[in-house]
């Protein structure tokens, strides 16, 4: 069996948070979405599940694109 090994936490403080909320991954989350849209030109609708959705972004660009299906984002 192989040992699991857990990434280490990049938000312990405040200060590291609140750069993460700064940052800009507009342009990857778009590219994300188009993706999906390339790789699954039939879908429509349905439910999307995001999990650890951070500040929904990519949910929010779902539903735009998407907006016959229930979106749910979680987060912790």
């Amino acid at each position: 069996m192989m040992e699991r090994v857990l990434e280490p936490e990049l938000m312990d403080d405040l200060r590291q948070a609140e750069a993460y909320a700064r940052a800009d991954f507009a342009e990857e989350n778009q590219g994300f979405v188009e993706r999906f849209k390339e790789y699954f030109p039939e879908f429509s609708q349905g439910t999307v599940l995001d999990l650890g959705c951070g500040p929904a972004d990519i949910p929010i660009r779902f539903a735009q694109l998407y907006p016959a299906c229930q979106i749910i984002g979680v987060d912790a």
